[in-house]
């Protein structure tokens, strides 16, 4: 009865580690395959041995599994992944996803929030090359 917890916290760990990508669901996919695989081979089973037992509770016991793997592992496959990939310079806002290259910070106004901005040889204003300060 222990293997249960331990094949949902198995699928729960990829979810939560690959969260926001597509390994994140393929392990969801992956678990609740498992399942369905462990079903069949016990049905398969009950059959080959004659039906003796019936086994409703191992096949209500899989599919509340199945019904757990699948919402949490969804739910911590959406979960942010924490990491601030497009931070302002000032207050570490992520900036990703607004419309211009290197916008004006929405949280503290700082404009041109993504990197330190020099002037061309052109006289436009270019991006300094490099990380964010």
């Amino acid at each position: 009865m222990i293997f249960f917890p331990i094949y949902a916290a198995l699928v729960w760990y990829g979810c939560f580690r690959w969260r926001r990508r597509p390994q994140a669901f393929l392990s969801i996919l992956a678990g609740l395959t498992g399942v369905a695989i462990f079903s069949e081979l016990h049905a398969a089973l009950n059959r080959l041995l004659d039906g003796g037992w019936s086994g409703h509770t191992l096949r209500v016991m899989l599919i509340a599994e199945a019904a757990i793997i699948l919402l949490v592992g969804g739910y911590l496959a959406v979960l942010p992944q924490g990491r601030v990939h497009l931070p302002c310079r000032r207050c570490r806002y992520e900036l990703r996803g607004l419309e211009h290259e290197n916008p004006t910070c929405p949280e503290c106004g700082l404009p041109h929030a993504v990197r330190k901005v020099r002037v061309s040889d052109t006289g436009t204003p270019a991006e300094k090359p490099g990380r964010a300060a």
